[in-house]
């Protein structure tokens, strides 16, 4: 019984939205979703205790979770949901590559999918234009991206470094990166038009798939010819083509001839006259005449949707949901602040953290939904809290799907699953609640009675009445919810430890009541 009052969940009666003012998050329980969301990790019991005394404290920690080495980390997850290039089936592979083996396929795939993430995770970082993510002439690589491509590095400090591909590949950013092409691969009769489309979709929010086709006037797909005179002359073809087939005459020089992926990666220069006799145009970035890939990404940054479609990027992946036509104002705004701060994403970022949308309580009746931590946030703050980590053979199993949880535990694949879930699900139960018991086994096993540990206070000789004990349950409250605990809480927490000792010993029932409070809903949201 008591097991089950603890689970128990009793939703908030119904409340007139437009008469009531928001329900916004208290400073500890924001602090806790401005520590998840740009470190990846639970605040301390210090920063708690701050905010606690002092609620003003908030916007100095904000200032230093924003200066943290954790919140290059967090961008390149937050960018990944929206670029989908950290997958786990590439057009290569591992055995492409002479000298990997089976056990490089995990970092294999992550390295190739981060590259282009990490580039621009590092503009946010170094507080650089966010129109240098479609002009660099440099990427950022690992050594095994170093290793694979025979990068010419910049820089030597740090896991990932600054490089440059030795192929004199036109300097445009993110669009001249391996990951961003080898994702979105293109084939001879392609011709580069799915990448048009993620560049455009990514990078300026015009999603041309979802313009309106009449496919009563359009040809067959098996009529080679009459789609191309189509797509020149059909007003169903040509209202996505007319953008299309100029900028794809741009990627010629990544133009897939053979089938052979690995033969195919690369700058190939000689190439680039094809795309204009092949697609019959000359290239363009909605209308404005461009020579080259490298004029491509100066247009791009010159294209004021590019700032207008960085605030939505950023305040979907930090207020959790799609935006809104009412957000259109506080868009407006934002956009200027970005536009006033040369395009520098950092003060952006912190401006989104104090919007009301973004400070919004799951008992507000404006949100949707819960704000379920995504697997990347459980992997790394369950790690910082215990040491656990879920993984085997060098493979993270909630970052990945293939031998992992992640669409399980409501990720993004970036094939079939595009979007972060926003409700808990039966397989999310399954693996959030497996992911608590093996943390909670973990900490009681190496971390229990240890300075600095999540139970730091007692050891198995704490029981119920004892100030140690009492002490190590409140705490547990503060640190894994951000809030005080109920008197009625602690009571029950302390009933339930003492029957679980009394049939399974002390250590089991730190084990089960620690299990519990991690796969509490409370504890896997933000």
């Amino acid at each position: 019984m008591i097991l089950l009052a603890l689970l128990a969940c009793q939703g908030p009666e119904p409340v007139d939205s437009a008469a009531s003012p928001a329900v916004t998050l208290d400073a500890p329980r924001l602090l806790r979703r401005m520590s998840l969301d740009l470190r990846g990790t639970l605040p301390t019991e210090s920063e708690i205790t701050r905010v606690r005394k002092d609620p003003e404290q908030l916007d100095t920690l904000r200032q230093e979770y924003l200066d943290s080495p954790l919140l290059e980390d967090r961008l390149v997850e937050l960018l990944a949901e929206r670029w989908h290039t950290r997958v786990d089936d590439f057009k290569v592979a591992w055995y492409d590559f002479p000298g990997l083996e089976a056990d490089d396929e995990f970092t294999f795939e992550r390295s190739l999918g981060e590259e282009p993430l990490r580039l621009m995770a590092r503009t946010v970082v170094e507080d650089r234009s966010w129109a240098e993510v479609v002009t660099s002439d440099h990427t950022v690589a690992n050594d095994l991206l170093v290793e694979l491509f025979e990068l010419e590095e910049l820089s030597t400090e740090g896991i990932w470094r600054r490089a440059r591909y030795p192929d004199q590949r036109p300097p445009a950013g993110v669009l001249a990166t391996n990951g961003f092409l080898v994702k979105y691969y293109t084939t001879p009769f392609n011709m580069n038009r799915s990448r048009v489309n993620a560049t455009a979709r990514l990078l300026v929010c015009d999603e041309l798939l979802s313009r309106p086709v009449s496919f009563s006037t359009a040809p067959s797909l098996e009529d080679g010819g009459g789609t191309d005179e189509a797509l020149r002359t059909n007003p169903s073809c040509t209202a996505c083509h007319s953008v299309i087939e100029p900028v794809a005459v741009l990627f010629f020089g990544f133009h897939t001839v053979d089938d052979n992926a690995v033969a195919e990666l690369g700058y190939h220069p000689e190439r680039e006259p094809l795309g204009p006799v092949a697609l019959g145009v000359e290239g363009a970035w909605y209308g404005q005449p461009v020579a080259d890939l490298e004029q491509l990404g100066q247009a791009i940054a010159a294209d004021e949707r590019l700032s207008s479609c960085a605030v939505e990027t950023w305040a979907e992946a930090l207020w959790r949901r799609p935006v809104r036509p009412q957000d259109q104002q506080e868009l407006v705004r934002l956009d200027r602040l970005l536009r006033e701060e040369d395009l520098r994403v950092r003060p952006l970022l912190e401006e989104l953290t104090r919007t009301e949308a973004y400070a919004l309580a799951p008992e507000d009746p404006d949100e949707p939904s819960r704000r379920l931590q995504s697997p990347d946030q459980l992997s790394t703050s369950i790690r910082y809290l215990t040491g656990f980590t879920w993984s085997e053979g060098g493979w993270d199993r909630l970052r990945q799907d293939a031998d992992g949880y992640r669409v399980l535990a409501g990720g993004v694949d970036g094939f079939d699953q595009l979007r972060q879930q926003g409700d808990p699900g039966l397989t999310w139960s399954l693996v959030t609640h497996r992911l608590a018991e093996g943390a909670a086994a973990y900490e009681v096993g190496h971390n229990l009675g240890q300075d600095g540990a999540l139970l730091s206070r007692v050891t198995l000789a704490s029981r119920p009445g004892d100030a140690e004990f009492a002490e190590q349950l409140e705490a547990l409250i503060w640190r894994l919810f951000a809030r005080a605990p109920q008197p009625e809480e602690l009571e029950a927490l302390e009933a339930l430890w003492a029957e679980l000792e009394e049939e399974r010993g002390a250590e089991e029932a730190w084990v089960l009541v620690l299990s519990l409070l991690l796969r509490d809903v409370e504890f896997l949201s933000r």
